[in-house]
């Protein structure tokens, strides 16, 4: 009997488990076509990289978060930057984000992502790193680096002349530091 209902439980817990699975599904969003304008294509793109690197951390839960992001942009969908009270930050740096949140904001809300979608997008999903970084407030490169992302798009967009490329300190973000978690699929 025991056998039988081993094999039940496989078959009750497969699609539980293939619903996790996709929530991170770097590969899968990759792929992805983009369906939206250059701003929200570039989120997709960074959007994407970030989920591989949490993923790579094993950070399932900010893994997941940035593939549904990167999810959304591809299809078109408006994703704006992260509320400030989505995570629970050090005291001593939300005044920092929410000022670069309040500076984003403001870029966005004029027609900066249309002007200079890629410097948008690199600032915004560069904000978005550093919250979740300063979130765990355990890896001081990855903080600097998210930070540095967020500025090199924010100081590009009061530039006359979009980013060309991507700066180099984006290229250089530290390789992901592997943390102990358990797994769970919320």
């Amino acid at each position: 009997m025991k056998p039988v209902k081993f094999f039940v439980g496989i078959l009750l817990a497969a699609p539980l488990l293939a619903a996790c699975a996709d929530r991170w599904d770097t590969k899968g969003v990759e792929m992805m076509s983009s369906s939206g304008d250059k701003f929200q294509q570039t989120l997709h793109r960074e959007y994407t990289k970030l989920a591989m690197m949490e993923k790579g951390e094993g950070d399932w839960e900010d893994a997941a978060y940035f593939v549904e992001r990167a999810k959304m942009s591809a299809m078109g969908e408006s994703v704006t930057p992260e509320e400030i009270s989505m995570r629970d930050l050090p005291s001593d740096t939300v005044d920092e984000l929410t000022a670069a949140r309040g500076q984003l904001v403001s870029a966005l809300a004029s027609d900066a992502a249309k002007r200079k979608p890629f410097s948008a997008a690199f600032a915004q999903a560069g904000f978005d790193c550093w919250m979740q970084e300063q979130e765990e407030n355990i890896q001081p490169k990855d903080i600097k680096a998210c930070k540095e992302m967020f500025q090199s798009g924010i100081s590009a967009l009061a530039l006359a002349e979009p980013m060309a490329e991507m700066p180099k300190k984006a290229e250089s973000m530290p390789k992901p530091q592997r943390r102990a978690t358990l797994f769970s699929c919320p």
